[in-house]
């Protein structure tokens, strides 16, 4: 974007001014001068880089905005039983056409899917999981919500992981303190979540 442009511009055009070849010249008191220019010009450099940074820091890491770090961290989930799960006799024929319709990114098919798995085994937690996941795809949060609240209110699976989708939801619909809730309690203990967590709490508290 145009932003970057900028960015791009300043510290090019920045390094090219101060990058350039000094004279060759054998008398001492020049090659002394050269040897303070020198240190002037990596000095300039630094400088150049630390102002690039800070714009860096302006337009490309979120802010305390949680629209923004929605975007920043949320991505659908994905895991091993994606690859591995086929589908197999009985209730498991709808559950696999399901995880072949959400990794395909068809999340309209994988939701209506989701929820037939769901209907004939309702209490396991991998197709109510993968059904909240497809509604947040969808835009549909308020049933992602009721989804997520019930696998992250009790012990399971994807306990954490709902945990983690139900703290970006409130983000996204404006529950910032349901949201620090869910982000604090992924701190308290060791897990993938912990460390993008504590970064999300930092953000929020700016």
């Amino acid at each position: 974007g145009k932003k970057t442009r900028e960015i791009r511009n300043f510290v090019t055009g920045s390094l090219q001014n101060e990058i350039k070849s000094p004279v060759i010249n054998n008398n001492e008191a020049v090659k002394s001068h050269q040897g303070i220019s020198r240190v002037l010009r990596y000095t300039s450099i630094a400088a150049a880089a630390v102002i690039a940074f800070a714009f860096l820091i302006k337009y490309f890491i979120p802010s305390g905005n949680p629209d923004k770090i929605f975007s920043r961290y949320y991505e659908p989930y994905y895991a091993a039983s994606l690859a591995t799960r086929s589908s197999g006799p009985e209730g498991d024929e709808s559950l696999g056409n399901a995880l072949e319709s959400y990794k395909s990114g068809n999340f309209q098919l994988a939701a209506v899917e989701f929820s037939n798995a769901l209907l004939k085994e309702p209490d396991t937690d991998l197709p109510r999981f993968y059904l909240s996941v497809s509604f947040i795809e969808l835009n549909n949060y308020d049933r992602a919500v009721r989804l997520l609240e019930s696998l992250a209110g009790r012990p399971g699976e994807f306990n954490k992981d709902a945990k983690w989708y139900l703290g970006l939801v409130w983000l996204k619909t404006g529950n910032r303190e349901k949201a620090i809730q869910c982000f604090e309690d992924l701190t308290r203990g060791p897990g993938f979540y912990m460390e993008r967590s504590e970064k999300i709490l930092r953000l929020l508290k700016k």
